[in-house]
């Protein structure tokens, strides 16, 4: 491999972490619209910088090989039809996903092409920008992230990344709920904390993708540092399982025992130099017992007689873990709660199968099963006997998980209407200069992303 080619490699790999750390972080609050569309173009000039690297890599591929292409320019040509074949099944053992992501690539073209407004489709709309060019931005740096990725140690580094990223994240948003945040927001987030996405729903949902991650490390490490101990191996698990239990607490029940009384106690919800104080000594307490359970952990490597950086990075994960679940419930978003719950449950089963474990796999299955129950339940009449948790924060919502006649879930039903009226056989729309004449095949075509 060339200079230019490793160079090229390098940056595409540097981009695609850039676009891991940016797109959670970042938002602008010199811009009217603050949060989506600036994330977006960020995204977007990564995107560009990659596949600019990318066409640098594969012209100094070409350039290389001429020996390869010379010999293959010698022996006889295989037809058109070989070599989409050859291309298909390299590409399908390569990368299982490649070829169902052509396939959305030329349905997202074909349905910008026949949209009822294709300048918004292909640019994306001034609110939110998800058009062609923000779709084909993402899927430029999958596909590259993909190809580019060869060893264990890249992937490594992505999950390192995007767990360093989720703690400001998660730490944002539990200062936010305690009414530390420095930002004067015009909506409130402190019943449901927006972060730095700007929507609860959108911080739940990327703190249920980085959850598994962070799980999945902490229990790598617990088994590092249990391999060593023999039969105190117990004691590192439930060790973990306390600290997490305990930080959890404190960063969750805190708040609730401190300035959220005083709410309760008749402010009018108007903040007052007592409540402010409150939170601020009910956050220090937090941030004093957290930088507690952390030492605690380097004590424990002390006692053992044990390198102290694997202890070290347990406590560092527990910390973690409990400060993006208590974010999550922060968030009291539904559908990200149903998502972490449906995430435990595969991350569960997932992680007993490869460990041989089939009565943990058996034991996650009833729960499921048990959970399940519990949320029908839950969701039933006035009749239910757990009715009257719906008023309980942060699990409360789980319990309107059907409702339809009020709030967002009435917003909901009404949309999913007006989408089923757009698929089923319908006079065509009117434009200014006319009717739609594809109306016949709006169902298989859409009407354009964005519109």
């Amino acid at each position: 491999m060339s200079r230019l080619a490793a160079f090229c490699e390098k940056l595409i790999e540097a981009c695609w972490l850039a676009a891991i750390i940016m797109a959670p972080l970042f938002f602008n609050v010199y811009s009217s619209r603050v949060f989506e569309p600036d994330k977006i173009a960020l995204v977007r000039t990564l995107a560009l910088i990659m596949l600019a690297a990318w066409l640098m890599l594969r012209a100094d591929t070409i350039r290389t090989d001429t020996g390869v292409h010379e010999r293959a320019s010698q022996a006889p040509r295989a037809s058109f039809g070989t070599r989409v074949r050859v291309w298909l099944a390299t590409s399908s053992r390569e990368n299982p996903l490649r070829l169902p992501t052509l396939l959305l690539i030329a349905s997202y073209i074909i349905s910008t092409l026949a949209s009822v407004s294709p300048s918004v489709s292909l640019l994306g709309s001034y609110q939110r920008l998800q058009g062609l060019y923000t779709t084909l931005s993402y899927i430029v740096i999958f596909l590259l992230a993909t190809g580019i990725i060869r060893s264990r140690v890249q992937v490594e580094r992505a999950i390192s990344v995007a767990l360093g990223v989720s703690f400001p994240v998660a730490f944002y948003g539990i200062v936010q709920h305690y009414f530390l945040d420095p930002l004067p927001w015009g909506g409130d987030v402190t019943t449901r904390v927006a972060s730095n996405m700007g929507n609860s729903i959108f911080v739940g949902a990327y703190l249920i993708l980085v959850v598994p991650l962070t799980l999945g490390r902490l229990i790598e490490r617990a088994h590092d540092a249990s391999a060593q101990l023999g039969k105190n191996r117990a004691l590192v698990f439930g060790a973990i399982v306390a600290s997490f239990v305990v930080l959890a607490a404190v960063w969750g029940l805190s708040f609730e025992l401190g300035a959220k009384k005083l709410i309760d106690a008749g402010f009018g919800g108007t903040l007052t130099p007592m409540m402010l104080h409150a939170a601020q000594s009910n956050f220090n307490l937090a941030l004093g017992v957290t930088l507690l359970m952390v030492l605690a952990w380097w004590a424990v490597a002390f006692f053992f007689k044990q390198r102290a950086g694997n202890y070290l990075l347990i406590g560092v994960y527990t910390l973690l873990l409990a400060a993006q679940v208590v974010c999550l419930l922060f968030t009291q978003s539904r559908g990200p709660l149903l998502g972490f719950l449906g995430g435990l449950f595969t991350f569960g089963i997932l992680y007993a199968l490869v460990r041989g474990a089939r009565r943990v796999a058996l034991s996650a299955v009833g729960v499921a099963l048990a959970g399940i129950a519990f949320l029908a339940l839950f969701n039933l009449a006035a009749a239910s006997p757990l009715a009257s948790l719906r008023d309980a924060p942060y699990i409360g919502r789980l319990g309107r998980v059907f409702e339809t006649e009020g709030g967002t879930g009435r917003v909901r039903v009404l949309i999913w209407e007006g989408a089923l009226k757009l698929a089923l056989p319908h006079a065509p729309l009117y434009y200014p200069n006319g009717v739609d004449t594809l109306n016949a095949i709006r169902p298989l075509i859409g009407y354009g992303p964005e519109t």
